[in-house]
């Protein structure tokens, strides 16, 4: 069965995504393991694998921020676009009432004046009704 998600629940599941690609990048932690092997077996000082532990986070966190702003970003503006929308479709039905019945209101004008055009034709002409 198929559940329809909510907002909320599908910028979630967006975050979660987003934030699992950045911090268990298979590059990266394949260049750790590999670093921590050789740090393990002496061939690498501790200090080299300090600073890549170090510039990794760094990394992590610049490319999460960066991430987040982008979906932030985005998100604000779906819900204040779908907020226009929602305000326009269901907020003020009384103005668009009124300007219905004032366009209503403008064509029986028309309708009344083509009308009496048509009649003073008519007269004019003498033409068959």
């Amino acid at each position: 069965m198929n559940k329809k998600l909510t907002k909320e629940e599908n910028l979630k599941l967006v975050l979660e995504k987003k934030i699992e690609k950045v911090l268990f990048n298979e590059d990266e932690l394949l260049k750790l393991k590999n670093l921590t092997d050789k740090v393990s077996i002496g061939t690498t000082p501790a200090k080299t694998l300090r600073e890549f532990i170090v510039d990794f986070r760094g990394d992590v966190i610049e490319k999460l921020l960066k991430k987040l702003l982008r979906i932030f970003k985005f998100y604000a503006h779906q819900v204040s676009t779908q907020d226009q929308l929602s305000g326009y479709t269901s907020g003020n039905n009384s103005q668009i009432t009124t300007d219905l019945q004032k366009k209503n209101e403008f064509l029986e004008e028309v309708a009344v004046k083509v009308n009496n055009i048509h009649k003073k034709l008519e007269e004019r002409l003498e033409l068959p009704v």
